[in-house]
């Protein structure tokens, strides 16, 4: 015979494995899936530069959105003139 609430038990340490599982797939797939891959630059406003110019200064394409970091991927002032980015929200993004 079983203790009493061993079934219980059971039944909510398989649920909190079942959930462990799914968060890690979420975290797996959220990080090596192309979707969440930056696959192009929007450029906007850019009379100094050219696109090719930003693209290359900023350095994102390929790069998973949760992995960039908006600090260095910022363009560097040059002059007296600012370059900045413009962030899609996650409603562009899909």
């Amino acid at each position: 015979m079983l203790p009493p609430g061993f079934v219980a038990w059971a039944v909510a340490r398989i649920l909190a494995m079942t959930l462990l599982v799914g968060a890690g797939w979420v975290v797996y797939d959220s990080a090596s899936s192309d979707r969440f891959r930056v696959h192009s630059v929007r450029v906007q406003g850019n009379v100094l530069l050219s696109r090719a110019e930003v693209e290359g200064a900023a350095a994102v394409t390929g790069v998973n959105v949760f992995w960039v970091d908006r600090g260095r991927a910022s363009p560097p002032r040059s002059g007296s003139v600012a370059i900045g980015a413009t962030w899609l929200t996650a409603r562009e993004l899909f």
